[in-house]
C-alpha cells in the first residue's frame, strides 16, 4: 500500500468519526470507524518506522488524534462538507487499491485480513445506520465504502493463487 492510500483513508475516517461524534449519534453506528482510526494510526506509524521517517513516526500518534479533536470543535455545516468531500477521497483510496490489484493480478500487496475483516463490519454498520440514524450522508458514505471493499475482497478471491506478472526483460 502506498502512503497516499494510508493518508487518504486516515483523513476520511477522521472526518467520519468527527462528524458522527458531533452529531451525537450512537457509538454503535460509528464505533467501528473509531477503532479503524486507531488501527490506521498504528499502520501509519509502522509505515514511517519502516521507511525511516522518524519525525513522522513520532508525530503521527499525536497529530491524528489532535486533528480529530480539532475537527470536533467545528460547526456541523463544516463537518458535513468535510464528510461529503471525504466520500470521493475514500473512493479514490479504494480505487487505487483496486487498480493496484488489477495490475498485479495478485493479493500479495495488501493486507488480506484488513479488507476481509472490514467488509462484514461495514455491512453491519450499514444495517445499524439504517436502523438507528436518519442521515443520508452517512448512509451514502458507508454504502460506498462497502461496495468498494466488496470489490477488493472479490479480487482477493479471484487472484488468490495468481502469480504476479513477470517483468519483461530488455
Amino acid at each position: 500500500l502506498s502512503l497516499a492510500t494510508f493518508v487518504l483513508e486516515t483523513f476520511c475516517v477522521i472526518m467520519n468519526v468527527s462528524y458522527n461524534y458531533v452529531q451525537g449519534l450512537p457509538f454503535s453506528t460509528w464505533g467501528e470507524s473509531f477503532f479503524i482510526l486507531l488501527q490506521l494510526i498504528i499502520m501509519l506509524s509502522q509505515y514511517f518506522h519502516y521507511t525511516s521517517s522518524k519525525v513522522l513516526l513520532l508525530i503521527t500518534p499525536v497529530l491524528v488524534p489532535s486533528l480529530t479533536y480539532v475537527l470536533t470543535t467545528l460547526p456541523h455545516q463544516y463537518l458535513a462538507l468535510g464528510l461529503t468531500a471525504s466520500i470521493p477521497l475514500m473512493a479514490l483510496s479504494k480505487i487505487l487499491q483496486i487498480k493496484s490489484k488489477l495490475y498485479e493480478r495478485t493479493h500479495r500487496s495488501t493486507l488480506v485480513h484488513n479488507e476481509s475483516d472490514e467488509l462484514p463490519g461495514c455491512l453491519a454498520r450499514l444495517f445499524t445506520v439504517i436502523q438507528e440514524v436518519d442521515d443520508s450522508l452517512i448512509l451514502f458514505n458507508i454504502a460506498t465504502v462497502f461496495i468498494l471493499n466488496a470489490v477488493i475482497v472479490l479480487q482477493f478471491v479471484l487472484y488468490w493463487n495468481a502469480q504476479p506478472p513477470k517483468e519483461k526483460s530488455s
